[in-house]
């Protein structure tokens, strides 16, 4: 017996999940924009300048990618907050801690 041919079906898209959904920063453009001419102008420190664009540049950097693992988590669906952890300030000295942690 012969089969009649298959048509080329659509592909099927499978919706997100309920609990997933679009997560965007309005400001995220800006500060990879930033970080991009930073990079740009990232040279052996000799400046201070040099050494403010280079700190300014691995700040943003570290930044970008903790919003980009915070943000697939929560299109994915997952239910996470952004917790931080508060370090006194010292002169001279910067210490910023955020953690992606679940909620129950």
């Amino acid at each position: 017996m012969r089969r009649a041919p298959q048509r080329n079906a659509a592909p099927v898209s499978v919706p997100p999940p309920p609990s997933a959904r679009r997560f965007t920063i309005p400001e995220h453009g800006l500060m990879s924009e930033l970080r991009h001419m930073l990079a740009a102008g990232k040279v052996p420190a000799q400046t201070p300048e040099d050494h403010a664009r280079n700190a300014s540049f691995r700040v943003l950097a570290a930044l970008l990618l903790f919003l980009a693992d915070f943000k697939r988590r929560v299109e994915r669906g997952d239910r996470v907050r952004i917790v931080e952890r508060e370090h006194p300030s010292q002169a001279g000295r910067i210490i910023v801690e955020f953690t992606i942690e679940a909620q129950p």
